[in-house]
């Protein structure tokens, strides 16, 4: 595992780095995905973490990591602005069920965002970080645009996943 361990670890440092060098956010938050999910694919081979049906989905990934996290209510504490703004906007929907037009699946950002007012930070974080995975979905297929709501929910995901990978880093040694 040592191997793997390594190599995921240099993986999702460069696309840190890479994330620091560029101003556009939409490239930040992607090169930043990319790291994040470099580490909670390697914590889910060396834990051997099985899903609720098996093979784990990303959700189940994500969380195993954020469970791993050194200092939660720091992390929590840092990201109180971006906790606060995606307490109080409006639920992010989930584009990808949608019928026809701009209107998704409101259910899931609905759970999230009540789970931003949980008394754990760990909650709170693990809540911040499916938000994060929501939109990631939202515009990996193709249901954001580049103006408005949508650039700014972008923006105000950027320093949740430059924390979210530095903690995850750090607790990967």
């Amino acid at each position: 595992m040592t191997e793997l361990h390594d190599f995921q670890l240099a993986v999702a440092r460069r696309w840190r780095e890479r994330a620091a060098s560029v101003e556009d956010i939409y490239s930040q938050f992607f090169f930043l995905f990319a790291a994040f999910n470099a580490l909670y694919f390697l914590w889910k081979e060396v834990d051997h973490l099985r899903g609720s049906h098996g093979h784990p989905s990303e959700r189940e990934q994500i969380n195993h990591l954020v469970a791993k996290l050194n200092d939660p209510d720091q992390l929590a504490i840092t990201l109180r602005h971006e906790l606060h703004y995606f307490a109080s906007r409006r639920p992010i929907q989930r584009m990808d069920r949608r019928v026809t037009g701009a209107t998704g699946t409101p259910d899931e950002g609905e759970r999230l965002q009540q789970e931003l007012s949980a008394e754990a930070s760990g909650d709170r974080l693990r809540a911040l970080a499916g938000i994060v995975y929501l939109i990631r979905c939202n515009l990996a297929h193709g249901s954001k645009t580049l103006s408005g709501d949508d650039e700014e929910l972008v923006a105000q995901a950027v320093p949740i996943l430059f924390s979210l990978v530095d903690a995850s880093v750090q607790a990967s040694g």
